[in-house]
């Protein structure tokens, strides 16, 4: 993990697996899994799950489209606290 990365705490460890969480207004970020992958960025704009799991409408910072998004590996929430504090670094 990069110094100054926000720490993913939109998880919930259960078990054997882990429920993915979010709110309006945070943000989905993906990890690609190969090596020419890109990452993405996008905030989370409709939480259409109970509780805050997926699915998601996300709007994508590199496109600016809005996508139904349910995540798997490589994504990551954080909250637009989490980001602001990795943007002032």
């Amino acid at each position: 993990m990069k110094v100054g990365a926000p720490v993913d705490s939109r998880r919930l460890h259960t078990g054997r697996s882990t429920i993915m969480k979010a709110a309006p207004g945070d943000w989905l970020m993906i990890e690609g899994t190969h090596l020419a992958d890109r990452k993405r960025r996008g905030r989370i704009l409709e939480v259409h799950g109970a509780d805050g799991s997926p699915p998601y409408v996300v709007r994508w910072d590199d496109t600016d489209t809005e996508t139904l998004v349910v995540p798997t590996v490589g994504a990551h929430i954080f909250t637009a606290e989490q980001m602001r504090q990795t943007e002032d670094h």
